[in-house]
């Protein structure tokens, strides 16, 4: 048998065997795409659905769901997900490729290695974060508590609202100053988790490249 047959028969049958090929994935991807969005509606992982933690409630404005939508996103990643490279581990890595310097892993490798623990470091301050929010909403809303009770002290009418809006014009200036420094306290403290919130918000989003298994 001349050369050229063989060829074109091992031609032949590798062209035969990627039309199989083809066709099973074909046929596997249309089963798939048939079957997994009625599966995983009722049975299995659902990782097409973004858990908030919210409370069951009749309403909650976007910029809250937004919110807790992401933050449970790098929750749920760094307690289910996530490698965590501990610094001895670290370190090890470190000393390991200085000392084998010709390996070819080089300075690229490392600056890759680093950059990875760097990243890990700020996912981990997002999680640390979050695990808090709750403690500090409860902070805002007592400094919240305590100017509303400060300033129903002096209102003429305690089951009038608008009287407790009033309720500055019975004040002496020391009692205006005094709640003019609670006002000041419970302002200073949600500005301070607003802006967390936005700065912890973008850090998700430039860090979700390295949030994959």
């Amino acid at each position: 048998m001349s050369s050229k047959v063989v060829r074109d028969k091992k031609t032949t049958m590798t062209k035969f065997c990627n039309k199989v090929y083809d066709m099973y994935w074909a046929c596997y991807r249309f089963v798939r795409d048939l079957i997994s969005p009625v599966w995983y509606r009722f049975f299995g992982r659902k990782h097409h659905i973004i858990k908030t933690g919210l409370t069951p409630s009749c309403w909650y404005e976007v910029d809250t769901r937004l919110l807790y939508g992401n933050m449970e996103l790098v929750k749920w990643f760094v307690e289910k997900d996530m490698d965590v490279i501990s610094a001895k581990e670290y370190e090890e890595e470190i000393n390991r490729v200085k000392e084998e310097e010709g390996t070819g892993y080089g300075v690229d490798g490392l600056d890759q290695w680093t950059d990875q623990y760097e990243k890990q470091k700020q996912i981990l301050d997002i999680y640390a974060w979050w695990l808090n929010y709750e403690n500090r909403l409860k902070d805002i809303t007592e400094a919240l508590d305590i100017l509303s009770e400060y300033r129903w002290g002096f209102s003429s009418d305690p089951d009038d609202f608008l009287s407790n809006l009033n309720s500055d014009k019975n004040m002496n200036q020391e009692e205006k100053v005094e709640c003019d420094r609670l006002t000041k306290v419970y302002w200073d403290k949600k500005e301070k988790l607003d802006t967390e919130e936005n700065e912890m918000l973008h850090k998700v989003i430039d860090l979700k490249g390295r949030m994959w298994s």
